[in-house]
């Protein structure tokens, strides 16, 4: 897992240093915690979610039920019942999900 990750490292180390440049900047206008959420949760959906098969479909609240069409680094993009498309970001995904987040 660790060579994975180096490997990983070496070959993107450029966007890397962009995106830890960009959170601190983020984290300086009071952003910070949201971009952290939101890149935990892009984990979370791509890598974690992968494993559990029985959770394909997410209570979007107020009865929406939707599948994930599309993730990225902020935002995840759903297909609801009724074949219309909801965009959420992920920090928003994470706080509804797991009842966590910060105050601003």
């Amino acid at each position: 897992m660790t060579g994975e990750f180096l490997e990983l490292f070496t070959r993107y180390r450029g966007l890397f240093e962009k995106a830890l440049l960009f959170g601190i900047v983020l984290l300086g206008l009071g952003y910070g915690a949201k971009f952290l959420l939101s890149l935990i949760g892009c984990w979370y959906l791509r890598y974690a979610k992968e494993t559990r098969e029985n959770e394909k479909d997410y209570d979007l609240g107020n009865g929406r039920i939707g599948i994930i069409q599309s993730r990225s680094l902020l935002h995840t993009t759903f297909i609801l019942k009724d074949e219309s498309l909801e965009t959420r970001s992920n920090a928003s995904l994470m706080e509804q999900f797991f009842k966590i987040g910060w105050k601003s």
